[in-house]
């Protein structure tokens, strides 16, 4: 048995010594199926989840796309009771571990040991987010009314999605975020606002000058009061979102979040320094003659303005939703920037890990690119490999994609024949090239 003093908190009895992981599991491989992603669910303040296999052995989930290091696991229950120190916790991992038995109702939580184990623990949002595939719902995926698309979720999509929500949740979760968003002017178009949210005169007259400048007619009645920027703020934090990955802009509203896939991959580590000097000098605001230098293509902007939809009606007619030099989306941006710029984010360029760097490269240069390339002569097989693994083209039902994500020529069975509905079937349970192969 040994003693130990963690962090200053408490003196804590080990009562199991090893940091060997009796088996190790890997999760979101490039060849995880459909089906895997399908059921991927996970909660923003369980990052690092833990599940009682049985009465000795706990599986500890690492969510978050880089390594874990000097873990710390303990019991929830009174006194806490220090069972694990586990040197490496893999990014994206499943381990499983011995313990001893320590009763039925035992929990368990960890103790941060270092700044990343800290920023983890101390995020405020409780985002249950999920990663449905809208190709295999067989039904038509194409809005009427625009070209945004969805494509398949594939695991590649999910390990950067992820990295970005993280990222998200952490700045929306810093003090400097909530500072921000107090003090921006959030309005109302329609001037369609409920009395008891609605900003007065006298709470408008002990705003500070600085504040009072973004605010251009108080008699209009159109803007909200800090009462309502908190309701929304904590509706913020505490939202449920169906992940999705789009193409040619992004879908949001009620939970659902369509992210463009080229945003989220070619800019989540995009940042600049002209941004960093506004949060600096206190500004929470971005003058219109700043914008286009500032707000590069970051996820954060299809971001801020998708999840603003998820937050009021109406989104359009609201800088809750709607980007402006004093808006949801500026905010954001603001504190996103400055985290990345400084390198400061829970998962960064350095740490990430599974990244692809043909794909974080080549997803950044449209099909148009490479087909001059090839005609300049550039390495035609390599730049054609990259064409393939990258550039499909977008599917309105999920049998168009024949298969696993589609990564295959091979040829469908006849629509409607008893093989067709057999396709069906497999495909569902993500083995629809498995399938396929044993008709060729």
């Amino acid at each position: 048995m040994k003693k130990l003093i963690i962090g200053g908190l408490s003196s804590l009895t080990l009562l199991f010594g090893t940091n060997s992981a009796i088996s190790t599991a890997s999760i979101l491989e490039d060849n995880a199926t459909v089906y895997d992603v399908e059921q991927l669910k996970l909660n923003m303040q369980h990052l690092i989840a833990f599940k009682r296999v049985n009465e000795t052995t706990l599986e500890i989930t690492n969510w978050v796309p880089r390594d874990l290091h000097n873990l710390v696991i303990v019991t929830k229950n009174s006194p806490k009771e220090k069972i694990l120190e586990i040197d490496t916790l893999s990014g994206f991992s499943k381990q499983t571990y011995t313990i001893p038995y320590l009763g039925e109702n035992a929990t368990f939580d960890y103790l941060p040991q270092t700044d990343v184990q800290r920023k983890i623990k101390g995020l405020k949002t409780t985002w249950n987010i999920t990663f449905p595939d809208r190709l295999l719902l067989e039904k038509k995926v194409r809005r009427a009314d625009a070209n945004v698309v969805w494509k398949p979720t594939r695991p590649q999509d999910v390990r950067y999605y992820l990295s970005f929500l993280i990222n998200a949740a952490q700045s929306i979760s810093t003090p400097k975020f909530h500072d921000f968003w107090t003090k921006t002017a959030f309005y109302d178009e329609t001037c369609n606002i409920e009395p008891q949210y609605r900003l007065t005169k006298d709470e408008f007259n002990n705003y500070s000058k600085k504040e009072r400048r973004q605010y251009k007619n108080i008699r209009s009645n159109c803007y909200y009061n800090k009462a309502h920027k908190e309701y929304i703020y904590n509706k913020l934090l505490h939202k449920t979102f169906t992940v999705g990955v789009t193409d040619g802009g992004g879908l949001g509203g009620g939970s659902t979040l369509g992210l463009n896939q080229s945003e989220v991959v070619e800019h989540l580590w995009d940042a600049n320094s002209l941004g960093v000097k506004i949060l600096e000098r206190g500004d929470w605001f971005i003058k219109k003659a700043n914008r286009k230098k500032v707000e590069s293509r970051t996820p954060w902007k299809i971001f801020g303005h998708e999840a603003g939809h998820t937050l009021v009606k109406k989104g359009h007619q609201r800088n809750y939703c709607v980007n402006s030099e004093n808006s949801f989306v500026s905010v954001g941006f603001l504190v996103y920037n400055y985290l990345t710029y400084k390198n400061e984010m829970i998962v960064t360029k350095e740490t990430m890990v599974k990244r692809d760097l043909d794909w974080e490269g080549a997803n950044s240069k449209p099909l148009r690119k490479y087909k001059r390339a090839l005609k300049r002569g550039a390495n035609k097989k390599r730049l054609n490999a990259l064409i393939q693994k990258l550039h499909r083209p977008t599917a309105r039902f999920a049998y168009e994609w024949g298969g696993v994500y589609g990564k295959h020529a091979l040829l469908l069975p006849t629509k409607n024949s008893p093989e067709w509905y057999e396709y069906l079937k497999a495909h569902k349970e993500g083995k629809g090239l498995e399938y396929l192969r044993t008709l060729q």
